[in-house]
């Protein structure tokens, strides 16, 4: 296996496992904001009127939607350089070289 399919299989294994757990969580609140009546078109009247559900519905997707960007961020910034330490295994190891 090469390293472009061992990179796009490991690419697909995490927004799979991304997209089951949104699913999931999708499934859980469905039938939250069935159950509170919140309408989708109403949510600028709701928040002028000061509802706290609404609000904290909104805060916590603007949330969610940071989070993704950072963690995307995130996965493709540079890590650094490894730095070895001064006394790593086979620093000082003397070269004996055999007649």
């Amino acid at each position: 296996m090469t390293i472009r399919a061992r990179r796009r299989q490991e690419a697909l294994r995490h927004w799979l496992n991304f997209a089951t757990g949104l699913a999931i969580g999708l499934a859980i609140w469905m039938p939250v904001l069935a159950a509170s009546g919140i309408d989708p078109s109403g949510w600028s009247a709701q928040l002028a009127r000061g509802d706290w559900s609404t609000l904290l519905m909104v805060v916590s997707v603007v949330l969610l939607g940071a989070g993704l960007l950072l963690r995307l961020r995130a996965q493709h910034a540079v890590p650094p350089p490894r730095v070895e330490s001064e006394d790593a295994i086979g620093r000082y190891r003397p070269r004996i070289q055999r007649p």
